[in-house]
C-alpha cells in the first residue's frame, strides 16, 4: 500500500476553505454578500506594473523591512489577481518560503505556488521577512508591516481586494493567526500550520475562513495551542462546537474535519495528524524524522522509490541496496533516538560557528581565553535565551528514550 502524503489532503482541505470562502484557483468566484461591497480593482489596474518580481524594501514603523514578490508570468494589468502571503517559521527566511527550501518548487509557498501555476497563473505571491527571523509583532509592528505591503502592492499591481490570503508554519502560522484576528476585513482566509498565539490576537471578533493543521506529537508548539487558535474562529464564525476526531497515537495517519453550522462563506477546517512532530509537510505512515516506523515500512518505501527512479538513477539504487543491511538496525531504535542521530547537520552548524570565531581570533594567550571565545560564539546563536529553554523541553523525550534503551548507562545530573 502506498502512503498518501498528508500535504495533498491538506491542500485539498485548503481548497475547500478557499472555495467556500468565495474563490477557487481555477477561476474567480463571487464573494459572500458581506464582502462584495468592498470588492473592487486596485489603483494598479490598467497601468504598467510599478513592481517586479524579486526583493523589495519598504518603510514601516520607522524600520526598513523587506519582502520577496512573485508576479505571475504573462501578468495582465487588466486582470485582478489573487494575493497570497506566505510567512516563514522561526529561524526561516522569506527566501525559504519563496524557493521552497530543500524541497524546491513543489513546496514553494507551502505548495500553493505550484497549484496556482497550474491554474492559469492566477496568483501574486508575497514572502515577507520577519525581524530577527521571527514574528513577535511587538506593538503590532508586523501587522503594520503587512498593511504597508498591501498598500504598496495594490498601488503598483492589479489585485482583487476580496482575494487576499495568508499561510504560515510555526511562527509564520502565529502571524497568520494574528492577521485573522486583526485584519479579518482585509484577508479572506488564513491557513495556520502548527501555530500558537505567539504574535498576539488584536481582535478575533470578525469572521474569516480558517484552516488549522497540527500534529499530535508536536513537542515545540503542542497541539492544544493549535486547538485554541481554531476554537477562536469556531466561535467567531458561528460554527457548531464539537470535539473533532483526531487520529490515535501511533496510527501515523491524519483526520480532516470541516465544522458544520458556520456562517456562509466562513468555514473552519481542522487537520490533525500523527507521526511527524513540528512539521509543515507530514506524510502518512512516517514519523517525519527521515525514517520509516519499521523495517517492513522502510522496505516498502524503498521498493516504491526503486520502481520510480531505478531506471534513471541505477547507481543510487545500488548504493542503497548494498548498504541496506547496515541501515536497517537504525530502525530498531526509538524514534526520539533516531532524531538525535539525524541531528548531525545542526551540530555541525554549531561547530562551524565555533571554528569561524576561533579563526577570527587566531591566537589565545590561555586556555580560559579560548573557552571564553567558544562561549561567546555559542551565546551569539541564542542571545535571548529562548532557544535554550525550547531545546531543553525537546530533549526530555530523547533522554527518556535513551534511559530505556541504555538502562544503567545514563547518570542523571543532580544539583546541590
Amino acid at each position: 500500500m502506498k502512503h498518501k502524503p498528508l500535504l495533498l489532503s491538506v491542500v485539498a482541505a485548503m481548497l475547500l476553505v478557499l472555495s467556500a470562502a468565495g474563490t477557487s484557483f481555477g477561476r474567480s468566484a463571487a464573494a459572500p454578500p458581506s464582502v462584495t461591497a468592498a470588492a473592487g480593482s486596485t489603483a494598479g489596474c490598467g497601468k504598467a506594473p510599478a513592481l517586479t518580481s524579486g526583493n523589495h524594501t519598504i518603510q514601516s514603523g520607522g524600520q526598513t523591512r523587506s519582502y520577496i514578490l512573485r508576479i505571475p508570468a504573462g501578468y495582465d494589468n487588466n486582470h485582478s489577481y489573487r494575493l497570497i502571503f506566505g510567512f516563514h517559521w522561526r529561524g526561516g527566511t522569506a527566501a525559504d518560503v519563496d524557493s521552497g527550501g530543500t524541497d524546491g518548487y513543489n513546496w514553494s509557498y507551502y505548495g500553493l505556488r505550484r497549484l496556482a501555476d497550474n491554474a492559469n497563473n492566477s496568483t501574486i505571491f508575497v514572502a515577507p521577512q520577519g525581524n530577527g527571523n521571527g514574528w513577535a509583532n511587538s506593538g503590532g509592528q508586523d501587522v503594520a508591516f503587512v498593511d504597508a505591503m498591501v498598500s504598496q502592492i495594490e498601488a503598483g499591481l492589479c489585485v482583487d481586494t476580496t482575494q487576499l490570503f495568508s499561510a504560515g508554519f510555526s511562527y509564520g502560522g502565529a502571524m497568520s493567526y494574528a492577521l485573522a484576528c486583526a485584519r479579518a476585513s482585509v484577508f479572506r482566509a488564513v491557513a495556520v500550520y502548527s501555530g500558537a498565539n505567539l504574535s498576539g490576537c488584536n481582535g478575533g471578533t470578525q469572521p474569516i475562513a480558517y484552516m488549522g493543521l497540527h500534529g499530535l506529537r508536536d513537542n515545540v508548539l503542542p497541539i492544544q495551542s493549535g486547538r485554541d487558535l481554531r476554537d477562536t474562529f469556531v466561535r467567531t464564525n458561528g460554527c457548531t462546537p464539537q470535539y473533532p476526531p483526531e487520529p490515535a497515537y501511533g496510527s501515523l495517519t491524519h483526520i480532516i474535519t470541516t465544522y458544520a453550522g458556520c456562517r456562509s462563506g466562513y468555514p473552519v477546517v481542522w487537520a490533525a495528524f500523527d507521526g511527524a512532530g513540528h512539521d509543515p509537510g507530514p506524510i502518512d505512515g512516517s514519523t517525519g524524522d527521515g525514517s520509516a516506523p519499521s523495517e517492513a515500512a522502510a522496505t516498502e518505501r524503498f521498493l516504491e522509490f526503486s520502481e520510480k527512479w531505478g531506471t534513471k538513477y541505477p547507481a543510487v539504487i545500488k548504493l542503497w541496496s548494498d548498504a541496506w543491511a547496515e541501515m536497517v538496525p537504525f530502525l530498531s531504535f526509538d524514534v526520539e533516538i533516531r532524531k538525535v542521530i539525524c541531528s548531525t547537520n545542526a551540530i555541525e552548524s554549531v561547530n562551524a560557528r565555533i571554528r569561524k570565531a576561533v579563526r577570527a581570533r587566531g591566537h589565545f594567550p590561555s586556555e580560559n581565553a579560548a573557552l571564553k571565545c567558544v562561549y561567546m560564539a555559542l551565546m551569539s546563536l541564542d542571545p535571548t535565551g529562548k532557544g535554550r529553554r525550547r531545546w531543553t523541553m525537546r530533549w526530555k523525550a530523547p533522554l527518556n528514550a535513551f534511559q530505556i534503551a541504555f538502562e544503567g548507562r545514563l547518570t542523571p545530573t543532580t544539583s546541590n
